[in-house]
């Protein structure tokens, strides 16, 4: 009997018991850079957490929620311990079944409402187990505007000679408002329409604010039949934000 309480110890070193999975926590937002948090009303965000080292898939959805407080993200000064998330603000939360220390990657592709102008953004962190992530969480950023070219419209067709209306829509990728003197203003942003006959650029038609929120409108008329492309593109050099929306123009 001796003998067998001295080996047990022993054989349990050599055959461990596995370890219990435990439930872990993990809340992932995006915020729009030089802005607010992107959430539904701009379509949410795609959210993916992986393990690094496999790419086994743990967890997969859909971020969603509000923009967050201005006064807290906009207007206040941010220091370390400010708490950015308020509990309508945009979020997606991973419960992981984690057994050990694992390296994953969170990858977030959005907003999902943004067309061509969709963005990718990813990092890798250890995630302990039964240590959660919450609160304001894991904090991943996209850079850009969402443009959306609403003239000229698909299928539409232009005499030559005539002019050609271009307008866009233009937001930040949480769909924040930009207005002439606003927080996001118009006046500091580069709104234009290149318009291309194959490689070549034509015209470039500087877009200007035309009197309603996140609308931007010029003109341009073609110098010849054929068929263009239209790419309307803003900038704020600033803040190193850049969209681009594709479009289409037919003139016969």
């Amino acid at each position: 009997m001796r003998a067998l309480v001295l080996i047990l110890p022993a054989l349990m070193l050599l055959f461990p018991h596995p370890l219990e999975a435990v439930e872990t926590r993990v809340v992932v937002r995006v915020r729009a850079h030089d802005a607010k948090f992107i959430g539904t009303g701009m379509g949410g965000v795609q959210v993916s957490l992986r393990k690094a080292d496999t790419g086994e898939l743990l967890a997969s959805g859909t971020l969603a929620g509000g923009t967050g407080s201005t006064k807290t993200l906009i207007e206040k000064p941010i220091s370390r311990t400010t708490r950015l998330a308020d509990e309508e603000s945009a979020r997606f939360e991973a419960r992981l079944d984690l057994a050990e220390p694992t390296r994953i990657e969170v990858e977030v592709a959005g907003p999902l409402g943004g067309g061509a102008n969709l963005q990718r953004s990813s990092q890798t962190l250890w995630v302990l187990p039964g240590r959660h992530i919450d609160g304001d969480g894991l904090l991943l950023t996209l850079r850009g505007f969402v443009v959306h070219p609403l003239s000229p419209a698909p299928h539409q067709v232009f005499k030559a000679g005539e002019a050609v209306p271009l307008e866009a829509h233009v937001v930040l990728m949480c769909g924040c408002p930009v207005e002439p003197g606003g927080l996001w203003n118009a006046g500091g942003y580069a709104v234009e329409a290149l318009v291309q006959d194959g490689a070549r650029t034509v015209a470039r038609v500087p877009l200007a604010y035309a009197g309603e929120v996140n609308r931007f409108r010029g003109s341009f008329i073609p110098p010849a039949p054929g068929s263009y492309r239209v790419l309307m593109t803003a900038a704020d050099d600033g803040a190193h934000n850049y969209g681009v929306g594709i479009s289409g123009l037919v003139v016969k």
